[in-house]
């Protein structure tokens, strides 16, 4: 239902022709039936999932589990349709615009992947309780057929910039480091996480045929570590003491190409946006805090 009705427009004048609507439409609204939007259907899932737990050692616990996810009739946003044929369309149905977006049942997908997660607590030698854990996932997601409505191709609805989003625009691991110590008054936790490298296709092509970084203008941010880290103190049983930081070694993402890069033009956009959105830990940098607790 919410996809079926959603819709955010700006109207705004173009080269002195008029007041347009752009932006993403309602299904069922001129520009997007126009444009050959139908009414959406349930997406159709299965699911298969299974596991191991494996504990025949002192304080050791690891598990293992598998998950593949096929969904048929996945609703997806279509590329941001425009051009002289979007804009023929439209006129012939008496409908003015020169650009839009809406949801449709577009693709099949299957998405599958590994988690892997171990607790060791290490035995008490008298320097406190010691707890390491270790987690570690690999996924992969692939379309594996896309539809055609009202005579536009799969690759103009749903074209490579918005299939590279979806496959490739978040990592396909992340390994997971954990350190969970505590004595006494006090405590410290550390963690630190990898995010795998994240894919960015230009817009230059729609060519779903064009494989991943072979198209001018295509980024890949490369992999990075992200590290947290808690210090606690109890003065009094009721009262706890931390300081602490996330993102410890103050890592950023890569930073965006601006102008004219290796030929390909890259705008000027990126020298105060310089940070991608799908930068899977932000971008904000450093954040340190203190925190006073009392347990009632």
């Amino acid at each position: 239902m919410a996809q079926q009705f959603f819709s955010t427009t700006s109207t705004n004048n173009v080269a002195g022709v008029g007041l347009i609507e752009i932006g993403t439409f309602p299904v069922d609204s001129p520009i997007a039936v126009a444009l050959g939007a139908e009414p959406l259907k349930p997406e159709k899932s299965l699911n298969l999932s299974g596991g191991v737990v494996f504990t025949m050692l002192p304080g050791l616990n690891l598990t293992v589990d598998y998950y593949n996810i096929k969904i048929n009739d996945r609703i997806v946003l279509t590329e941001n349709l425009q051009g002289a044929d979007v804009v023929a369309i439209l006129q012939a149905a008496n409908v003015v615009g020169t650009s839009a977006r809406f949801f449709i049942n577009g693709i099949d997908t299957r998405t599958q992947g590994l988690d892997i997660v171990g607790n060791y607590r290490v035995p008490d030698m008298g320097f406190g309780k010691l707890t390491f854990t270790v987690g570690y996932n690999i996924n992969d997601t692939k379309i594996t057929d896309r539809r055609t409505f009202s005579g536009f191709t799969a690759q103009r609805l749903f074209a490579r910039p918005e299939s590279f989003r979806l496959t490739d625009g978040q990592p396909s691991n992340k390994l997971h480091l954990g350190m969970d110590w505590e004595k006494g008054a006090l405590g410290m936790s550390v963690n630190a996480n990898r995010f795998g490298s994240v894919f960015l296709p230009t817009g230059s092509t729609s060519d779903i045929t064009v494989e991943k970084g072979a198209a001018p203008g295509d980024i890949t941010l490369t992999p990075k570590w992200v590290v947290d880290m808690e210090v606690r103190f109890r003065p009094v049983a009721p009262v706890q003491l931390a300081i602490g930081a996330n993102n410890l070694l103050d890592e950023y993402p890569d930073r965006l190409p601006v102008g004219v890069v290796d030929g390909f033009n890259y705008g000027l956009n990126n020298s105060f946006l310089p940070y991608s959105s799908q930068s899977p830990f932000g971008f904000s940098g450093r954040f340190v805090y203190g925190r006073i607790s009392v347990d009632f």
